[in-house]
């Protein structure tokens, strides 16, 4: 299986309480995203975002394939809960919408973990309805 590593320095939003202390922004998401199904030979922009809708990172131009994992790290980040949607934007318009290759469910939270990286993988399956 080929991988590609995509790096991408970017801020994913803090989904603490508001009273939390203040916490250094130490932490890295590294993100292994693969495809199944109707996610496959698929092409358009790879986007991570927070669960707010904010764009985070993005790969311009990326073809899914099954045969190939592509590897993106966000950071550096506060370690902490983190709401992540990941998909294949194939309309270009920096939101998941109609038509777009997603995974199942749609969005994962994560904990950062302090002064380290935090893996997590998607795979993107599903047609956007």
């Amino acid at each position: 299986m080929k991988r590609m590593l995509v790096l991408a320095s970017v801020v994913l939003a803090d989904m603490a309480a508001p009273c939390a202390p203040n916490r250094a922004a130490n932490s890295w998401v590294k993100i292994d995203v693969s495809c199944a199904g109707a996610g496959c030979a698929t092409q358009g922009d790879l986007v991570a975002m927070d669960c707010s809708a904010r764009p985070e990172a993005k790969v311009a131009g990326v073809t899914l394939n099954s045969a190939a994992t592509i590897t993106m790290m966000a950071g550096p980040q506060k370690s902490g809960p983190l709401c992540l949607l990941t998909f294949l934007d194939r309309d270009a318009n920096g939101i998941a919408s109609t038509g777009d290759i997603v995974s199942a469910p749609t969005t994962q939270t994560i904990t950062l973990m302090a002064n380290g990286t935090t893996e997590t993988a998607v795979v993107l399956s599903a047609v956007n309805p």
